[in-house]
């Protein structure tokens, strides 16, 4: 079933992609943009970098304190049994640093599920700001759709690309492209 959905959906976006085509002639025709040109155009991709390194040595640290916290746990109770553990003490031991492991463990996985929502945010973020940009554009063409470049696009006619007016009217407008850049500063992770 997921091959009939994916042959259609490929099916879809050959449909567009082929309407696009006689875009510069005709009302109604389909628009391409790649993100991914204008984001590195504008220098926002390695914003986006920036805010992940962040982001990222930001939620590593909290769980190295975490992990040190566990270890310091461990040694304390280490301490206060002496020398000589019981078998039953040491498999408190052994129980207390296997829960430690594993409340290290969800937290990592934890850590990984927000880095993973914090960079999808700020990409529809991206998306949102420059989704009139690229309307208007199109509009000013003749076209009334907007489709983002991606693998299933076999072929793009060069009336159709609006990547590079995209590019150039961001660079021509200094409050738009501030608009649409990261704010690293605002973000205490």
């Amino acid at each position: 079933m997921k091959k009939y959905a994916s042959f259609f959906g490929v099916c879809f976006v050959a449909m567009i992609v082929a309407v696009g085509c006689d875009a510069g002639s005709s009302k109604g025709g389909v628009a391409v943009l790649d993100l991914d040109e204008v984001a590195s155009a504008i220098g926002w991709d390695a914003q986006l970098n920036e805010a992940l390194k962040e982001r990222g040595q930001a939620l590593d640290q909290r769980l190295s304190q975490k992990k040190t916290h566990f270890e310091k746990l461990l040694e304390d109770n280490r301490t206060q049994i002496g020398e000589e553990p019981t078998e039953e003490q040491k498999q408190d031991l052994v129980r207390f640093q296997l829960r430690a492991n594993r409340q290290l463990q969800a937290d990592l996985q934890t850590s990984q599920q927000q880095m993973v929502q914090y960079r999808a945010g700020l990409v529809a973020d991206f998306r949102d700001k420059l989704r009139p940009v690229a309307g208007e554009l199109a509009e000013a063409k003749g076209l009334s759709m907007v489709v983002l470049k991606a693998d299933p696009v076999f072929f793009v006619a060069d009336t159709a690309d609006i990547t590079g007016e995209v590019i150039a009217k961001i660079n021509e407008d200094a409050a738009l492209k501030e608009s649409l850049m990261l704010s690293l500063e605002d973000d205490n992770g």
